[in-house]
């Protein structure tokens, strides 16, 4: 059961930090270069369960770095959601601008349905956590798969150091 355990709370602790990580202004700049958040996430996330258990196995790598990613959208969603409460407004009346100044062809009923869905953070979170339910987890993988590989090695390494001590 605490094998369960770890694996939850590896996972809920590097997916809640990513999250915020990812969605802070300018420190969410880090994942441009190659979702370096997320993969360093994944592998954080094996790690913890590795240095709990001090054994992983690719299988169990990819299962924390799928539920790393899945928390992480989750908690990613509600702070983007509630950013986005906090800077809507401005958004619309850059959207309004910008359409105004284009003469777009796009009818008035439209832009209020744009506007009405874009105004709430509801919303927000839904086409949100929508969207990254379907990446994050797939990069956090990433991240726990190379974990994964590099601390199988290392258990390996120890393994055979400890037969070598035990052998002389």
């Amino acid at each position: 059961m605490s094998n369960t355990k770890n694996y939850i709370s590896s996972s809920i602790l590097a997916g809640t930090i990513i999250a915020l990580l990812s969605a802070i202004p300018y420190l969410s700049s880090v994942n441009l270069c190659c979702c370096l958040w997320h993969i360093a996430g994944g592998f954080w996330a094996v790690y913890l369960f590795w240095w709990q258990n001090k054994n992983v196995s690719i299988g169990q790598s990819i299962g924390i770095g799928i539920f790393t990613g899945i928390w992480t959208s989750f908690i990613y969603s509600i702070l983007t959601a509630i950013l986005w409460g906090t800077t809507a407004d401005q958004f619309i009346a850059q959207m309004n601008q910008i359409m105004e100044a284009s003469n777009s062809d796009i009818p008035p009923e439209m832009i209020d349905l744009i506007v009405d869905l874009s105004s709430s953070p509801i919303i927000m979170f839904l086409v949100i956590f929508a969207v990254t339910v379907m990446i994050f987890p797939v990069i956090t993988t990433i991240g726990g798969i190379i974990a994964g590989a590099v601390l199988k090695k290392k258990q390996k390494d120890n393994t055979q150091r400890q037969q070598i001590e035990n052998s002389t």
